[in-house]
C-alpha cells in the first residue's frame, strides 16, 4: 500500500533519490556534483530520506560508513543507496504472441517471478478486445494470490501495448497487427475493481508502445544504461568503493530493433526517446515505405495474400529459430529454406533500416527482442551487407551493432519502469 509519507517528498527529494538508485551506491560529493545543489540542501535532503525528519518516516536509502583508505585522507566516505523492498513496480506488456507481466522493486531490479507452477505469468496473447483483458486481469489476480507481500507494497503499474499509443493520455489508438486494441484505455483494461484499489492507495499509471518499452529497458537497466559491469564476476572481485567495473555509455542516437513476432524500432535521439510530436512513434510498419512483393516472394514460406508483410516475416524469423509454439509456426521450412529465409529477411530488414539510418545517422543498433541472439548470429551479415550497398560509407564507418543484456520480457520491465517515472512526475508537477 502506498504510504502518506510519499506525498512529502520534494522535488529535490526525487531529483536526489533518482542520482543514488541510477548509480546504485553514491557518496555526498557525487550527489553534489550530479544535481548542482548546495550542501546544506543535499544534507537536509538525505535526512529525509533516511527518516530521520518529523514528517518524514518513511525510510527510502540506507547509509554504510567505508573504511579510510589513508592515514590522512580525512573522513571516511558514507555510501547511500536505495532499499528495494520499499516499493515495487509492475509492468504488463500486450505483445503479438503473448501478454507478458514483470516487476520491479524501487532499485528496478527485477523480481524473480518463477515457481513450480509453470507459466503464470505468461498468457498467449488473445485474438479479441475481451480476450487480452480478460488475460491482463487474471495475471493481476495471480500475482496478487502469489506475492501478496509484495503488492501491499505496489506503488504502480504501466502497460506496453502494439501500435500507436498516447502514453500522454494513456491509451492504445490502434494496432496494425492486432486491429481489435482500439481506442483501448486503462480504465477499460482494469475494470471498476481495480481502478477503486488503484485510486485508493495513489498508485501511479504509465503506458507507452511495445518498442518504445523496451527501449526505456535498455536505457535504465540494460546495454544502454549509464552504468553497467560487462563482467559480474570481475566487478564483485573489485574494491567496491574506488572501482565498480562501471563504464559510463557515450552514444546519443540510437536505434533498438525488436525481433519477435513482429518487427519494430524505438528511436533514442539525444540520449531520449523519441515519441513524436503525437507521442505514437515506435512502429516499424509505418516506417516502411518501399515494399517490394516480389522481392518478399522469395522469402520462404511468405505469402502475397497476407496483408501484413512485416507481422508475418515477424512470424517466420521466429519459427526459423524456434522461438514459438508449433500451432503458430506459418510454414514448416527445411535447412535449405531457413538459410534462404535468413539471408532474404536479412537483406530485407537491411534495406529497410538503410532508411533510419541515412536519415538519423545513428551511433548504434541495438537488437532487442527474445530472438536477439539468434538474430545477431543468424542475420547480422546480411544486414550489414545491405545496409553498406545502400547507406552512406561515412554513416555506416563507425555504426555499431549490439545484442540486448535483457530477456523476452523488456518491454514488460520497461512498462514497468515508466510507471516509476510517471509516480516522479506526480509528484514534481
Amino acid at each position: 500500500m502506498l504510504m502518506p509519507e510519499f506525498h512529502l517528498l520534494t522535488n529535490t527529494d526525487w531529483r536526489i533519490l533518482n542520482v543514488i538508485r541510477q548509480k546504485g551506491e553514491v557518496d555526498r560529493s557525487y550527489i553534489i556534483k550530479e544535481t548542482g545543489l548546495t550542501l546544506a540542501t543535499v544534507s537536509s535532503s538525505l535526512n529525509r530520506l533516511l527518516g530521520n525528519t518529523n514528517n518524514f518516516k518513511t525510510i527510502l536509502i540506507t547509509k554504510k560508513e567505508m573504511p579510510k583508505r589513508e592515514p590522512k585522507a580525512g573522513p571516511a566516505p558514507i555510501l547511500y543507496s536505495v532499499i528495494p523492498k520499499v516499493g515495487y513496480f509492475l509492468g504488463i506488456s500486450v505483445g503479438l504472441s503473448n501478454t507478458r507481466l514483470a516487476l520491479i522493486d524501487f532499485d528496478f531490479q527485477v523480481v524473480d517471478l518463477k515457481s513450480n507452477f509453470g507459466e503464470e505469468f505468461c498468457f498467449k496473447t488473445g485474438t479479441n478486445m475481451s480476450a487480452v483483458v480478460n488475460d491482463v486481469r487474471k495475471l493481476l489476480l495471480n500475482i496478487r494470490e502469489q506475492r501478496p507481500e509484495m503488492i501491499q507494497k505496489l506503488l504502480g503499474i504501466g502497460f506496453a501495448c502494439e501500435g500507436a499509443v498516447d502514453c500522454v493520455n494513456k491509451v492504445a489508438r490502434y494496432s496494425p497487427a492486432m486491429p481489435f486494441l482500439k481506442e483501448l484505455n486503462i480504465k477499460e483494461i482494469l475494470g471498476p475493481s481495480e481502478m477503486n484499489f488503484i485510486e485508493n492507495n495513489n498508485l501511479s499509471l504509465a503506458m507507452d508502445n511495445v518498442p518504445n518499452c523496451i527501449a526505456t529497458a535498455e536505457l535504465q537497466v540494460g546495454n544502454l544504461s549509464e552504468y553497467y559491469s560487462k563482467d559480474d564476476t570481475l566487478a564483485k572481485a573489485k574494491d567496491e568503493y574506488d572501482d565498480k567495473n562501471y563504464r559510463a555509455r557515450n552514444e546519443k542516437h540510437i536505434v533498438c530493433l525488436n525481433i519477435g513476432t513482429e518487427i519494430s524500432v524505438s528511436l533514442i535521439l539525444d540520449g531520449k526517446i523519441y515519441r513524436g510530436m503525437s507521442n505514437y512513434s515506435g512502429c516499424i510498419e509505418h516506417f516502411f515505405v518501399d515494399v517490394d512483393y516480389n522481392e518478399l516472394k522469395m522469402i520462404p514460406g511468405f505469402s502475397v495474400k497476407d496483408t501484413d508483410p512485416y507481422h508475418q516475416l515477424g512470424f517466420l524469423i521466429a519459427n526459423s529459430i524456434g522461438k514459438i509454439d508449433k500451432e503458430n509456426a506459418l510454414h514448416k521450412l527445411t535447412k535449405d529454406e531457413i538459410a534462404n529465409l535468413y539471408e532474404h529477411s536479412g537483406s530485407f530488414i537491411g534495406k529497410s533500416l538503410s532508411y533510419i539510418v541515412n536519415l538519423l545517422n545513428p551511433e548504434l543498433i541495438v537488437l532487442t527482442g527474445h530472438n536477439a541472439n539468434a538474430f545477431y548470429d543468424y542475420f547480422y551479415p546480411q544486414i550489414r551487407e545491405s545496409l553498406g550497398e545502400r547507406t552512406w560509407r561515412f554513416g555506416l564507418e563507425n555504426l555499431r551493432f549490439e545484442r540486448t543484456s535483457l530477456s523476452s520480457n523488456s518491454a514488460a520491465i520497461g512498462a514497468a519502469i515508466n510507471a516509476y517515472f510517471e509516480l516522479v512526475a506526480s509528484f514534481n508537477n
